[in-house]
């Protein structure tokens, strides 16, 4: 897929916009505040800068897809339909 290599998402989340791929999911830039932080390590305590970091959250229905619900739902439907066809003759 070159779309994804040519830099333009990298781009938009740069500039703060969101992306979203219907089906699959969004992805956005979120922004977190510095805090004090501790090196398990040692114990000591350090501070953590403020950071943003890309976040992606995937579609309702992709999910559902990858657990196999809509699969599930399908199929429920489908045996329903065969039962009501075939009570009736």
């Amino acid at each position: 897929m070159t779309w994804m290599n040519d830099g333009s998402m990298e781009q938009s989340l740069r500039e703060d916009e969101r992306i979203e791929i219907r089906g699959f999911g969004t992805f956005q830039v979120r922004s977190y505040k510095g805090y004090k932080g501790r090196n398990p390590r040692t114990g000591t305590s350090v501070e953590v800068a403020p950071k943003r970091l890309p976040f992606f959250k995937v579609s309702k229905n992709f999910a559902a897809d990858v657990n196999g619900g809509r699969a599930q739902k399908l199929e429920a439907v489908r045996d329903q339909y065969f039962r009501a066809a075939t009570a009736q003759e």
